[in-house]
């Protein structure tokens, strides 16, 4: 049976996952008097050690078992929800997840692509939404140190988002290793 190669991304997804921790990060931006300016900073862990059972079941199996679009009867056979509480299937842990108050004023949310509006990025409404409210320096060194890792963590990390180079501009800071998924998949219409 051919399998399109899923058993080499299988043991290329076990290999990576014992040398690099990969860190998916996506940013949102609000228009500022002085630019794009950082809203929201949201960073996962993605790896085979922070999948639930049901995501390691997934990846054994697939394509030829569990359809994950599907399936959802028996992700609940592997521990899991299928509501929003249960565990991630994809194997993501969450690392940070706060809003960023723009050092300069908002002259647009720009809700329709960001989902910040205008009530969130007050002490009141960050509160109210479940998100801390940082500055953008305390933003910045939250994701150094989430880069950084745990003292007996020896893997680099790498950083995987869509658009890195925007979302890095807007951080204010430089990673050695990332990979934009916006150069491997180019858009019809070009780069963000």
């Amino acid at each position: 049976q051919h399998n399109c190669g899923v058993e080499s991304l299988r043991a290329a997804a076990y290999a990576l996952d014992e040398h690099v921790r990969l860190l998916g990060v996506d940013c949102e931006m609000v228009q500022t008097s002085q630019g794009l300016e950082l809203a929201r900073l949201t960073v996962v862990q993605v790896g085979l050690a922070s999948m639930s059972s049901y995501s390691q079941k997934l990846l054994q199996s697939w394509p030829c078992g569990i359809e994950p679009w599907r399936d959802y009867d028996d992700y609940d056979d592997y521990g899991g929800s299928s509501d929003e509480d249960g565990p991630d299937p994809i194997g993501c842990q969450p690392l940070v997840d706060c809003l960023v108050l723009p050092e300069h004023p908002v002259q647009d949310y720009v809700t329709r692509f960001s989902g910040i509006t205008p009530g969130m990025l007050t002490p009141e409404g960050a509160k109210q939404a479940g998100f801390p409210l940082v500055s953008l320096a305390e933003a910045r060194a939250t994701l150094l140190e989430v880069i950084a890792g745990d003292k007996d963590e020896s893997r680099p990390a790498v950083l995987v988002g869509h658009g890195l180079e925007n979302d890095l501009a807007a951080i204010g800071c430089m990673v050695p290793f990332a990979l934009d998924t916006s150069l491997l998949f180019p858009h019809r219409h070009g780069r963000p």
